[in-house]
């Protein structure tokens, strides 16, 4: 038990400081995830206001007098050059519009729009900007694609360990209980012995009493036998056992008549006086073999008084030692359901998690590879616009 203990703290002590990591690790996660969210929230608000505002800029830059404006004030060259030249702005104006209606990307829109209006220098300064543009945007979301992986991917790892934690815990409680049962039943079949004894006990010191009681009135009756056959016997004796005087006593007084013959004992006293001796001497024997009876049943009654309370000291022992080893597992019931509880409210918590990394998640990483192929087919188009650029005179 104490084995188990300390190997149950143990893995108390691990469980908690990958649970305390986890929360750590989580809570920045969901700082992070926050900021991501409020950051995109924040892009999609700004990239709605740029559509509206360069949609009204589109359609009052692409009014008939804007034009008939922009061409006076920019009608350096001759009409010959003039002529030239708005057809080549015309074509990269075209080349531009078409890639921001494949892309659907304000920034290529605003682009076609400025090539009607800036120099050609501003507007390869622009498609430049726009492309170092396009490709931080590309590694920014490559990276938050990496991110939400790893995250999707951890979430599942932590998720997995935490399921087997909780069934870990869920066996050992299991377990426990089955401890705590098989304790009860042996503290209860101790306890039941230990009455049963005692009621043995009691019962041995009846029948003791009893056994003791019937020795002290057998004593008795034999002592009383002994002391009436003793008297019977004297008796007997002082009449049989003293001829002379009986003779002398005849001798002095006046002779008999002649036809009185003379009185003799009875030939048979001897054998009765024998008769008593030996009723005497078998009394006296049962006495003894009585006597000798009660010692050996007391002796009996203490040796099994003894060991009767020996044994109930060891099994009083036993309970006791039962009852620590319960009280044990009971704190141990109750440590393991506190540290089930924290590895049930860990799955919820990682439950959670989950569920905003694919709301937050999802989404992005269904149409990263559509935008990646987008954004590439800019990055390629203004790669053209420039080059047309570069080729004008």
């Amino acid at each position: 038990a104490d084995t188990n203990l300390a190997q149950s703290k143990v893995e108390r002590e691990d469980t908690e400081a990958t649970v305390a990591a986890d929360k750590a690790f989580l809570s920045d996660l969901k700082v992070k995830c926050a900021l991501t969210d409020k950051e995109w929230e924040s892009r999609k608000a700004m990239r709605a206001d740029e559509i509206a505002a360069v949609s009204e800029a589109i359609g009052i830059l692409s009014s008939d007098d804007a034009r008939d404006l922009f061409s006076k004030v920019f009608n350096a060259p001759s009409l010959l050059q003039l002529s030239s030249v708005d057809v080549q702005r015309q074509h990269l104006t075209s080349m531009l519009s078409a890639a921001a209606k494949d892309s659907s990307d304000l920034r290529l829109k605003r682009l076609a729009v400025s090539t009607k209006l800036d120099a050609f220098d501003r507007v390869k300064r622009a498609i430049d900007d726009l492309v170092a543009e396009l490709k931080q945007e590309a590694e920014e979301e490559s990276k938050h694609r990496d991110t939400c992986i790893e995250e999707l991917n951890n979430n599942e790892r932590w998720t997995n360990q935490e399921v087997h934690t909780k069934e870990s815990l869920e066996a050992k409680v299991d377990s426990l209980h089955m401890q705590q049962m098989d304790l009860n039943r042996t503290i209860t079949t101790l306890e039941e012995e230990v009455d049963h004894l005692n009621t043995e006990m009691e019962r041995a010191s009846e029948d003791r009493e009893k056994e003791k009681a019937e020795f002290e009135a057998t004593v008795a009756d034999q002592k009383a036998t002994q002391a009436l056959l003793e008297q019977a016997l004297a008796v007997l004796k002082s009449r049989y056992e003293a001829p002379a005087l009986l003779q002398q006593q005849h001798g002095e007084g006046q002779a008999p008549p002649e036809d009185f013959r003379e009185y003799k004992k009875s030939g048979h006293a001897s054998g009765v006086i024998a008769l008593l001796n030996h009723i005497i001497e078998d009394s006296v024997n049962l006495q003894k073999a009585a006597m000798a009876a009660e010692s050996d049943a007391q002796d009996a009654y203490f040796k099994l008084q003894q060991a009767t309370k020996d044994t109930i000291v060891a099994k009083q022992a036993s309970i006791t030692d039962r009852q620590a080893e319960k009280a044990t597992v009971e704190e141990e019931i109750v440590t393991t359901k506190s540290e089930l509880g924290d590895s049930m409210d860990e799955l919820e918590s990682l439950a959670h998690s989950k569920a905003d990394l694919h709301q937050n998640c999802d989404f992005f990483l269904k149409n990263f590879d559509a935008r990646e192929e987008a954004r590439a087919q800019e990055i390629e188009a203004l790669g053209q616009a420039k080059a047309y650029l570069s080729g004008m005179k």
